[in-house]
């Protein structure tokens, strides 16, 4: 039986801890452990800083029921 819930989304990124201007955002590569770790880089162009985040993705979108 299919139940129908309201939710509220949202987007949740990662601010870059080098310049503190850009976002960092996934860039494909990973690092095999349990959880992985993702590699992101930064999305302002004077920076881009690259940075392995222990189990999580950015951007990434998250819903918390109303």
């Amino acid at each position: 039986m299919e139940i129908r819930k309201e939710v509220k989304t949202y987007q949740v990124s990662y601010k870059c801890p080098e310049c503190e201007e850009g976002e960092l955002k996934a860039n494909g590569m990973m690092k095999p452990s349990n959880p992985p770790y993702y590699g992101h880089t930064c999305t302002n162009r004077e920076c881009r800083h690259k940075e392995y985040i222990f189990g999580a993705t950015y951007p990434r979108i998250e819903t918390e029921e109303v």
